[in-house]
């Protein structure tokens, strides 16, 4: 399990406290501290526990209140927090999935924006180099969701803010990277 919190100091630290073991090891319980970037308040955090990294993804900044497009990657081993670039848009309450495919990627699904709304675009992110590319659409947009890699190496986004009362789900098949609209929940 794994914790955050944001120091109220003006340098804005990323304090990662209480990471529990599978991602240490043995049960023992450790934290470092990494800086963020300055005036940003965490929007997302995605650990890619087979590499022992966090993903910080967006946020907002704290003098203007916009979304930002930053993506950090913060080393646990190494105690260290590096920006290697930017989301293709400034986004909150997006989906974020590792997919555990082998090329360091991860996935963007959905999402809010001020000036669109709710989102159905879904991007690629390579998190080692910050490059994204697009990817098919949802067939619903939708914020506030949900995401899950399965074990078949399909992704699915399901629930948040959609235009079907938020009950709704779909999967993405890498193969084809195509989304497929299943059903609403019961």
């Amino acid at each position: 399990m794994l914790f955050f919190a944001r120091l109220t100091t003006p340098k804005f630290f990323l304090l990662l406290t209480l990471i529990l073991c599978p991602v240490l090891g043995q049960g023992e319980w450790s934290y470092f501290d990494a800086q963020l970037l300055h005036g940003v308040d965490v929007s997302l955090e995605l650990l890619i526990e087979d590499e022992n990294l966090v993903l910080i993804l967006g946020g907002m900044d704290i003098t203007s209140y916009s979304a930002t497009t930053h993506i950090q990657v913060c080393d646990l081993d190494e105690n260290t927090c590096v920006k290697i670039g930017d989301m293709p848009e400034a986004l909150t309450h997006f989906a974020a999935i590792d997919l555990k495919n082998g090329n360091n990627e991860f996935m963007i699904a959905g999402g809010f924006t001020d000036t669109m709304g709710d989102r159905n675009e879904v991007y690629i992110v390579n998190y080692l180099t910050g490059e994204w590319r697009e990817t098919s659409h949802m067939n619903l947009a939708r914020s506030h969701t949900h995401g899950s890699i399965l074990s078949d190496g399909k992704v699915l986004v399901a629930f948040g803010f959609d235009q079907n009362t938020g009950s709704t789900y779909e999967i993405w098949d890498p193969e084809t990277e195509e989304f497929f609209f299943l059903d609403e929940a019961d």
